[in-house]
């Protein structure tokens, strides 16, 4: 069952959620958040040096990448099969009873690639909201996500919520 394998990845050991903390305390929407980076940019993200790459090598694998396997090999196989060039890919989770606030993503890095999320854990449904539409996604969907308008993420369980989110961009 590949969400029950990548829901083992995320919960494989909680420390990973704390190697690198730069995202929840930098970037106030997020504060309620823990991310994974699987894969980081390989390019800086300077407006001036952010030019696409064609290939696999949009982004790069982190060290901690090694133990996420099956995660990686989900999205892999998806930018694969849909030839696309992929960009950063974060397993993120969000507190019980909080919320990715408001905000729109308008990164140089993000010009030209869309935003797809899995929904790895949870119980109750993942309430979304983009632009004017709203709608709640269920553990193992995947799903493009449109985060250049405005957009929020709830959590009203009492678990953990856990996506894989991730950016790419067509090749060719």
């Amino acid at each position: 069952d590949t969400i029950a394998d990548l829901q083992k990845e995320a919960s494989q050991d909680e420390s990973f959620w704390f190697e690198n903390t730069a995202r929840q305390r930098s970037i106030l929407v997020h504060q309620e958040t823990n991310a994974i980076v699987l894969r980081a940019l390989a390019v800086s993200t300077k407006e001036e040096a952010v030019v696409p790459i064609d290939g696999p090598h949009e982004s790069k694998r982190t060290d901690l990448a090694a133990f996420f396997p099956k995660t990686l090999g989900v999205v892999e196989g998806f930018a694969q099969q849909y030839n696309l060039g992929l960009g950063r890919v974060v397993l993120v989770r969000l507190k019980p009873h909080s919320m990715v606030y408001r905000h729109y993503d308008g990164e140089a890095s993000l010009r030209g690639r869309d935003r797809y999320h899995i929904v790895v854990q949870s119980k109750q449904g993942s309430l979304m909201t983009s632009g004017a539409e709203q709608k709640v996604f269920q553990e193992g969907e995947l799903f493009f996500f449109d985060n250049k308008k405005m957009h929020t993420a709830e959590n009203n369980s009492n678990e953990w919520r856990v996506h894989v989110i991730f950016d790419a961009r067509p090749l060719g």
